[in-house]
Order: C-alpha cells, then sequence, then structure tokens
C-alpha cells in the first residue's frame, strides 16, 4: 500500500510517502517545507512534487496520514485541511496521529520512559510521556499535558529520556540521569507520523474526513483574553 503522510504542527513541516506490507510502512521519500505554510494551497504543489519525484499518481495512494495537535494553530489547520480534502475526493482512508506520539515515534533508542515535548508558546510546554517504543501504538491516543518548564522538570527522574525542541533550551536545567534525544530527533518528521499512522490504520483506527478537526492542545490567546 502506498501512503501519504503529512506534519505541519510547527513553523517547518514534511511531507512524506510510505509503502506499507502487512506489519508496517517504510520510508520512500520524505521532503521539508518552507517555514510558515500559511494555507492548505501552498501545501499542495509540495505534495505533487513529491509524488512526482517518485513517479506516483493521487490515485495509488490507500492511505493518508496526518498529525492532528498539539501545535501552532495555523499549521495545524492547514495540514489537516488539505488530508481531509484528498482523503475525501480520492475516497481514501484517513488516520489522524498526534503530534506528540509521532515525535516519539521518530525515536530510535530503547527507552522505559520517553518525554516528549512542543513548545506551547507564553512560557508553557505540551508535555505527554510513554513507555517504551514496542507499544507506542497503544499509547498513540495520549492526551497533552500543558504545563509550565518548572513544573516538567519537576516530574522527571532519573533513566527518563527527553525529546523536543525545548529541551535545546533546558540542557543546564535538567535534572541528573536524565538522557536527551539527538536533535534530528527534536522535530515531529511526517515520516514518524506515516510509520506509526499505519499501525493505527492496521488496527482500523480511521477517522471520517468531515469530523477529522485539528486538537490545538489550548484555546487561542483570543479566546483567553475574550473570557478574561
Amino acid at each position: 500500500m502506498k501512503l501519504l503522510a503529512l506534519e505541519t504542527s510547527g513553523k517547518t513541516g514534511s511531507v512524506a510517502l510510505l509503502e506499507g506490507d502487512d506489519e508496517r510502512a517504510v520510508l520512500s521519500a520524505e521532503i521539508r517545507l518552507p517555514e510558515e505554510i500559511r494555507s492548505a494551497q501552498s501545501l499542495i504543489p509540495a505534495i505533487k512534487h513529491v509524488l512526482a519525484e517518485q513517479d506516483w499518481i493521487p490515485a495509488e495512494l490507500g492511505l493518508i496520514c496526518v498529525a492532528t495537535g498539539p501545535g501552532s494553530f495555523t499549521g495545524l489547520r492547514v495540514g489537516v485541511t488539505a488530508a481531509k480534502t484528498l482523503a475525501y475526493a480520492l475516497r481514501t482512508p484517513l488516520v489522524s496521529v498526534n503530534t506528540l506520539a509521532a515525535l516519539a515515534a521518530g525515536v530510535e533508542e530503547p527507552y522505559q520512559r520517553l518525554w516528549c515535548v512542543l513548545d506551547a508558546q507564553r512560557r508553557e510546554l505540551f508535555t505527554a510521556h510513554f513507555q517504551s517504543r514496542d507499544s507506542l501504538a497503544g499509547q498513540a491516543e495520549a492526551t497533552a499535558d500543558l504545563l509550565t518548564t518548572d513544573a516538567f522538570l519537576e516530574r522527571l527522574v532519573p533513566d527518563d529520556w527527553v525529546c523536543g525542541q525545548p529541551i535545546e533550551k533546558l540542557q543546564g536545567r535538567l535534572p541528573e540521569g536524565v538522557t536527551t534525544c539527538e536533535s534530528a530527533q527534536n522535530t515531529p518528521q511526517a515520516a514518524a507520523v506515516g510509520m506509526l499512522g499505519y499501525e493505527l490504520f492496521l488496527e482500523q483506527r480511521t477517522v471520517d474526513p468531515l469530523q477529522l478537526v485539528p486538537s490545538y492542545g489550548r484555546r487561542s490567546a483570543a479566546e483567553e483574553k475574550a473570557d478574561s
């Protein structure tokens, strides 16, 4: 099966093509997107480009996977809108992937407890922890906690692993015995979205394109201001 994966939860994003068999999906191609993708229309040319590079056509796609949050309001809207549009038009199954779980899926080292972290702005972090890569599909719907930096650091214990771009700014504050992932693994990747999404597909955990909405993880600044 040929599948398309989209990851647009941050300032940058990526598009990947993978091929799946009875057990797992393997990466065929992946491209990085320009910073600050602002519309689904700007994402479509990138999708067409990577398909053409592999000599694939949209009608061959058997699955679409998309990171649905938490993350950037604009980025998530762009990715989810594009994925829904394609899935509906092509009548292709669609899988929603938690961004933090996708981040965990990109970590190759063995771990017993991995904390994945994304910048939530306003001096806060989106966090979730995962117990071993082998059972990641079963944890893929983990709820993100919205924590201050200090509250997050208080939850870490020796032998924990941590992953995510905010960690690079916390190196001097991490408790002793906590291991950081390589910098290349600190950004969610479309390849990991596709690999984890395919595992979810094999478990028949697809979603209705008409019902899918981003999971922002928090209200917008405008919404919070309106209630204050």
